[in-house]
């Protein structure tokens, strides 16, 4: 079961926009995994990564930075598996990030990369 809060923090930098992202996460997870939306508050665009056991959305900073916030569900080994290996999907294109993943507490246990 995906955690109620957040597990894992994340900053993601879209320089050329969010399309990119889109493309590599969906050869990665599937056309159901990852969308883009717009939204209907100030109608700048967001990332939603969702499946089985992960759930994230975007929210834009500015200068193409996006807060990438989510949980994901399992253990802390299985937490960072995902993470890492969406890392990888990002670094595979050049996108700049990082991510902070948090134990059951609240206390960080790991940064990626």
């Amino acid at each position: 079961m995906i955690p109620d809060g957040n597990n894992v923090c994340g900053q993601i930098e879209a320089p050329n926009g969010l399309e990119p992202i889109r493309a590599v996460l969906t050869r990665w997870l599937g056309d159901s995994g990852c969308s883009i939306y717009k939204s209907s508050y100030d109608g700048s665009e967001k990332i939603r990564l969702r499946t089985m056991g992960a759930d994230f959305e975007s929210t834009p900073l500015k200068d193409g930075c996006h807060l990438f916030n989510g949980s994901v569900e399992g253990n802390l080994g299985s937490v960072e598996t995902f993470i890492a290996t969406l890392s990888s999907h990002l670094a595979s294109i050049g996108i700049e990030h990082s991510f902070e993943i948090y134990d059951n507490e609240g206390i960080l246990a790991k940064t990626i990369p």
